[in-house]
């Protein structure tokens, strides 16, 4: 750890940003932009794999004779559909669609 008490890998790493963001031929905010609507299609992308994840644990189980797996499965992807819910809404107001359609997702 370097002086404020943050690892010199992330002094690095910050320094490499800013002087990379420097030099671009992209401007600042538009990198943020991008920035943003990356993180949030990897978050959306992350819930869908996890829901897909969990199910097939469940069904699997369920097949085991374990039947209360699939109640929390359910339970599970309810939680992780409004966290999309709440991802979309995001990605739409980031973008201007209203209800982010994902088939729309590469017109950005």
């Amino acid at each position: 750890m370097v002086g404020g008490g943050e690892p010199a890998a992330v002094l690095r790493a910050r320094r490499t940003a800013r002087g990379r963001a420097a030099t671009s031929e992209i401007p600042l905010d538009k990198l943020l932009t991008r920035q943003r609507f990356l993180a949030l299609v990897g978050r959306i992308a992350a819930e869908l794999l996890g829901i897909s994840v969990v199910l097939a644990r469940a069904a699997d189980l369920a097949e085991r004779g374990n039947p209360t797996a699939l109640d929390l499965a359910d339970i599970a992807c309810a939680a992780a559909g409004q966290r999309l819910d709440g991802l979309w809404s995001q990605l739409a107001a980031d973008t201007g669609r209203p209800g982010a359609d994902p088939a729309a997702l590469g017109d950005t």
